[in-house]
């Protein structure tokens, strides 16, 4: 290493910085394929442990940081644990991600009564986004922000998409530049009751409305 000169010490750092990136969006589409295919197991989940649950791993993972992170209490939900947990990694990981440069990080968890049946939130105080493009946000590699703005492979929210798919609800955000972001999701909506838990159709899955 010492015998290397300025251009040589550039050229690896950027092997490096582009193995990395590249085995991050490996793992990434390998988990995508794998919520797309494993069985799904209905149960009824204690969903605010499965939330403070994935953020004590964001908490342990990122000591140099603090946040205030509210989790609403006795939230339920119906649903496959694994999936649920994979779900929320994604839009905790993602609010606690994008809120980086604020100077107080708020992470909000809660649940609204909607039409008769619960809907489930994750709301921040980050960067947000122009809703003009939010049609993008559940689709493989399609990113608002740049990779120097934040790092990431454009695979998360897509997971999280097909996760809704498969428990028969929907997802959506509302959002401005610089005003926090919130996520809307719902799990096996009482529409869905008529409907098997699995999904293994291609064609609904073609059809269900994010």
């Amino acid at each position: 290493g010492e015998e290397l000169d300025d251009t040589a010490q550039d050229y690896l750092s950027r092997v490096r910085i582009g193995s990395y990136k590249m085995s991050l969006l490996i793992t990434n589409l390998l988990q995508l394929s794998k919520v797309t295919r494993q069985e799904l197991n209905k149960d009824v989940l204690d969903l605010s442990k499965l939330c403070e649950k994935s953020a004590n791993n964001i908490n342990e993972q990122h000591p140099e940081r603090s946040a205030n992170i509210d989790i609403q209490e006795n939230m339920q939900a119906m649903g496959d644990t694994n999936l649920i947990e994979i779900l929320l990694d994604n839009l905790i990981g993602n609010a606690w991600k994008y809120s980086l440069k604020e100077t107080g990080t708020h992470i909000e968890i809660g649940q609204e009564i909607g039409t008769g049946h619960p809907i489930y939130y994750v709301k921040d105080n980050g960067c947000g986004f122009n809703m003009k493009y939010a049609q993008k946000l559940f689709k493989p590699f399609n990113r608002l922000h740049s990779p120097e703005e934040f790092e990431g492979s454009g695979i998360g929210l897509a997971t999280v998409a097909r996760i809704i798919e498969r428990h028969h609800g929907k997802i959506w955000a509302k959002s401005e530049p610089e005003s926090g972001a919130c996520f809307y999701f719902t799990l096996f909506p009482p529409s869905s009751n008529n409907e098997a838990a699995t999904d293994n159709s291609q064609e609904k899955r073609k059809n269900t409305v994010l």
